[in-house]
């Protein structure tokens, strides 16, 4: 019988701090974007932070919740 595989509750803390964090530097680069201040350079870098910023919320929040609930769940 094989288990599904649990992940650590600490794991789970630092994956949503990180995510927090992550957010909330994006919103800083996308705040910078729309005052204009923003280089071409900055626009991309905005670019793949939204993108990483909402991989890993999905990831963090939803994705990780599956392996949460341990064996025979």
């Amino acid at each position: 019988m094989s288990e599904r595989p649990t992940t650590p509750r600490s794991f789970l803390i630092v994956a949503r701090v990180f995510s927090i964090v992550l957010f909330a530097f994006t919103a800083i680069l996308v705040a910078r974007l729309v005052d204009g201040s923003a280089d071409t350079f900055e626009l991309i870098r905005a670019a793949v932070f939204v993108a990483m910023t909402a991989f890993w919320l999905w990831y963090a929040w939803w994705g990780l919740a599956r392996h949460r609930s341990g064996p025979g769940a």
